[in-house]
């Protein structure tokens, strides 16, 4: 089990569920979120069950295509010790990956193209990560998108106009340009070059 929480990186998990439930606070009063009726929770339900899954496969589908390298790097780590078979952890991996994408679809098209679009960067950026420092502009669009994932869960629920969809998802920009700062500041600091810009 605790190879599983190790691979999954749970402990970040929280990040995730805050990034989902900041457009809900955002939007609370002023636009008719009705917290006392039960189904306001299920947009909110399927926006965190999402970006869970999507979360957790971005971690497993990592670590699978980093097997090569990490089995000179880090043979301590789950997958290169032989505690999870590789295969396992692909399988577990797409099936969450398929989940984060398909279960938006439930509440409208928009929320799933969403979900879609932070699974096809997933994928990227998670085979791109080491071939270019670029790719941390994947991980904020990776993480920036859940913003605008619950947001349009919220939209499909409600039936909210599209300008209070493009206010909500503003909030997105600064966690893509923060998480894409911040990871380069980390890659850099690996290789003590930290550029100044950061």
């Amino acid at each position: 089990m605790n190879d599983w929480l190790r691979l999954l990186r749970i402990s970040n998990l929280p990040t995730v569920w805050s990034s989902v439930l900041v457009p809900l606070a955002f939007a609370g009063g002023a636009r008719g979120v009705d917290f006392a009726n039960p189904d306001t929770y299920l947009a909110v339900g399927v926006a965190l069950v999402s970006a869970t899954c999507l979360y957790l496969a971005g971690m497993v589908l990592n670590d699978v295509l980093d097997l090569r390298i990490d089995r000179m790097e880090r043979p301590e780590r789950p997958l290169p010790s032989g505690r999870i078979s590789p295969a396992i952890a692909m399988a577990a991996g797409v099936s969450m990956l398929g989940i984060g994408a398909i279960l938006p679809f439930g509440l409208g098209a928009a929320a799933g193209i969403a979900a879609t679009s932070i699974a096809v960067a997933v994928v990227a950026y998670d085979a791109l990560h080491l071939r270019t420092a670029w790719s941390t502009a994947l991980m904020g669009i990776c993480r920036g998108g859940i913003y605008v994932l619950s947001t349009l869960c919220l939209c499909s629920y409600y039936g909210w106009s599209a300008d209070i969809a493009v206010v909500l998802t503003m909030f997105a920009a600064p966690m893509v340009i923060h998480v894409v700062g911040f990871s380069m500041v980390a890659r850099d600091e690996v290789r003590d070059e930290v550029s100044p810009q950061w």
